[in-house]
C-alpha cells in the first residue's frame, strides 16, 4: 500500500507493509510532507522488498525517492514525531550526503542509500548500534553473493571494504564500498533516539568515497554486477 508525498523539490513515496501502517504514519507525519503529495520515480523495488522483509517493525514503513539532498537530514527532524514508530528513507542517490565529521558522502546512481530511526534505552549501548549495523551489512552482502569471495569487511569505525587482487601486482587492494553514520538525541526520559544512515555501492563503477576526489579509484565490480 502506498501514498505519494514530496518534500521540497524531492518527490517521495510513503509505503507500508499494510494499509494500517501507512495510515498510522500519515497521522503523525508533519504537514510539510503530507501537504506536498506528488508522484515518485524511485527505482527501488518495493514489492520485492516487502516480500522479503522478515522484521516485525524495522523497515515496515518506508519513504523512497529517486534523489534527495540527504536521507539523514530528512529523518533527523522527525525523531520526536516518529519516536515510537519505524520509518526508513531510501534514496537512489543523494546530492549532499553526510559522511563522518564534515565529510561529504559521494552518493551517485548505482548506490543504495538509506536512513532509519531506532531507540536505545541506555547511552552506554549507543556505540554498539554502529557495530551491529556494520555486521548486518557484511552478512547481507555475503548472503546475496553466495560463495563469491569478496573479502568484505568492516574497517573501524564505520567503513565497508572489499578485497581484490592488485592490478599492479603486490598486496591485495582494499576498496571502499560502503559506510555507516549514526547520530543520536537524548529524550526527556533518558533514552536515545538514533538515526542510522548507511550506503553501499551496488552497481556504480567507482569506489565509494567520502574524502577527496583525488582519492577516487577506478574499479568495476565485475563479480557483483549480476546479483
Amino acid at each position: 500500500f502506498e501514498t505519494m508525498a514530496g518534500v521540497g523539490s524531492s518527490k517521495l513515496r510513503l509505503l507500508g507493509r499494510d494499509m494500517k501502517q501507512v495510515e498510522g504514519m500519515l497521522r503523525i507525519l508533519p504537514g510539510a510532507i503530507k501537504d506536498s503529495l506528488a508522484g515518485g520515480d524511485s527505482t527501488f523495488d518495493s514489492q520485492l522488498y516487502f516480500r522479503r522483509l522478515t522484521t516485525a517493525a524495522l523497515g515496515s514503513t518506508i519513504l523512497t525517492t529517486s534523489a534527495i539532498e540527504s536521507t539523514q537530514d530528512v529523518i533527523t527532524p522527525l525523531l520526536s514525531t516518529i519516536a515510537s514508530h519505524s520509518l526508513s528513507l531510501i534514496a537512489d542517490k543523494q546530492t549532499k550526503g553526510k559522511g563522518r565529521g564534515k565529510n561529504v558522502w559521494d552518493s551517485p546512481d548505482g548506490c543504495l542509500m538509506l536512513s532509519f530511526n531506532c531507540s536505545v534505552a541506555q547511552g552506554r549501548m549507543l556505540p554498539y548500534v554502529q557495530y551491529l549495523v556494520g555486521l548486518a551489512m557484511v552478512r547481507a552482502v555475503e548472503a546475496i553473493v553466495g560463495d563469491v569471495d569478496t573479502g568484505i569487511r568492516v574497517k573501524w569505525p564505520n567503513d565497508l571494504y572489499i578485497q581484490r587482487p592488485s592490478q599492479c601486482g603486490g598486496k591485495d587492494e582494499l576498496l571502499k564500498v560502503g559506510g555507516i553514520i549514526c547520530s543520536s538525541t537524548m529524550t526527556s526520559n533518558g533514552a536515545f533516539e538514533v538515526v542510522v544512515g548507511m550506503g553501499v555501492n551496488v552497481r556504480h563503477g567507482l569506489s565509494t568515497i567520502n574524502e577527496s576526489p583525488l582519492d577516487r579509484m577506478k574499479i568495476l565490480w565485475y563479480r557483483w554486477y549480476n546479483y
